[in-house]
């Protein structure tokens, strides 16, 4: 038998733009969805890969050969007009 997904599921891939506004009110069902669905996350308009699962973030940070973690922070873009803080 075959079963209609829950309500909550959704058949659209997730999206992730950290410069959403929604995104900042509520960031945890996309946090989650990233974790489910996507754990490695590209996102092509932006152009910068996201880890969405712990252990993968940790993993990454301790193996600098195939994560460039010095420079993750620099490779997300600004917003036009944003200047980078510290």
């Amino acid at each position: 038998m075959i079963q209609a997904p829950p309500e909550s599921v959704s058949l659209d891939p997730p999206t992730f733009d950290p410069y959403d506004y929604a995104f900042h009110e509520d960031p945890y069902p996309t946090y989650r969805r990233l974790r489910e669905e996507a754990p490695l996350y590209y996102n092509p308009d932006l152009n910068f890969w996201a880890l969405s699962r712990h252990a993968d973030v940790v993993a990454g940070f301790r193996d600098t050969r195939g994560c460039r973690v010095r420079t993750v922070f620099r490779s997300i873009p600004l917003r036009t007009g944003a200047t980078p803080t510290r």
